[in-house]
């Protein structure tokens, strides 16, 4: 993924509204977001078997709705994920430019879901569980900073600073639940816009 896209994922990542706790590095699952299997195993010597990574929810691609709506085991305890993927926009016009300082303007999706239980427990028509996780993403990002990596230096942050970060309230997007089949997947979209600029 890209620097910015990754400065945006570990924002994500490192919140414990969204994400929840750890206990002694093992995640108490108590957040707004699932979480699922990172690909790969390892050996817990306290349970004395091989364990799935972990990872919280929170994709950087975007997903195969059918498989998630079906059986698929990847998806089986999937409530509450995240999409974020690449910018809508990036523009190098920015008046934050100069002749000296390279400047972009980027606009961003951050997409929120919460797909239904499979027994439906969750009352259609209320969209509470999708709203918290989208009002949570909107907290976090606008008029807050954004770290953005150098790619060639991960412990160096001053190649890309971020000038100013604003996102709009969360909006649902109806229309995308009838491209989800049968099971009910609530929709909300928080758009990010920033201009980060290169210092040399």
């Amino acid at each position: 993924m890209s620097v910015i896209t990754d400065a945006v994922y570990n924002k994500l990542k490192g919140d414990t509204k969204l994400v929840g706790t750890y206990t002694n590095g093992v995640p108490n699952k108590n957040g707004l977001l699932s979480w699922i299997g990172a690909g790969g195993t390892y050996w817990d010597p306290s349970e004395g078997k091989w364990v799935s990574n972990l990872s919280p929810a929170i994709y950087t691609y975007e997903l195969d709705f059918s498989e998630i709506t079906s059986s698929h085991p990847e998806y089986r305890d999937l409530r509450g994920f995240i999409v974020t993927t690449g910018h809508v926009t990036d523009t190098s016009d920015s008046a934050a430019s100069s002749k000296t300082k390279k400047a972009r303007t980027i606009t961003k999706d951050i997409r929120c879901f919460y797909r239904q239980d499979l027994d439906n427990a969750t009352p259609d028509g209320t969209f509470k569980e999708v709203e918290a996780i989208a009002e949570r993403v909107y907290e976090l990002f606008h008029r807050q900073p954004l770290v953005i990596p150098d790619p060639d230096d991960p412990l160096n942050y001053t190649k890309w600073q971020s000038v100013m970060v604003t996102c709009n309230g969360p909006i649902y997007i109806p229309g995308e639940q009838a491209k989800l089949l049968t099971q009910k997947i609530d929709v909300m979209v928080v758009t990010l816009q920033f201009t980060i600029q290169e210092f040399k």
